[in-house]
């Protein structure tokens, strides 16, 4: 486990927010056993083409096992913002998913503004 973890780590991996469902598995027994064994990842490159990525939970109708659909979109939902200033310029607004999708923006965002130390005149929102 700890070299898929690792993996993950080293490719830069995001994980997709999975859509209305915590588990995936159950063994559909009167106090049933639940578990995640799915899980959905993408690249950063794929999270910025396609910011609204995302995984919904189908019907499980026979097996234990849910099955899942992944949605792509490019769309971003304009309820959420997040606001970048340049004092003395134009004022940058960005929308962003508030999820781990959105995250992984925002990581990069502030990845870049750490970088740049002696950036003048940036103030953040």
């Amino acid at each position: 486990m700890f070299l898929f973890n690792d993996a993950i780590s080293t490719l830069g991996l995001v994980e997709l927010p999975l859509k209305g469902k915590r588990f995936t598995w159950t063994n559909k027994q009167r106090s049933p056993l639940l578990e995640r064994l799915d899980w959905f990842f993408t690249s950063p490159s794929w999270t910025l083409s396609y910011p609204n990525t995302f995984v919904t939970p189908l019907i499980m109708e026979t097996s234990n096992h849910t099955p899942c659909a992944i949605s792509i979109s490019n769309a971003i939902p304009k309820h959420h913002i997040f606001k970048l200033r340049i004092i003395g310029s134009i004022t940058l607004i960005s929308s962003i998913l508030f999820s781990k999708v959105g995250l992984c923006l925002l990581i990069n965002l502030i990845q870049l503004r750490l970088s740049l130390p002696n950036l003048k005149g940036l103030e953040w929102l």
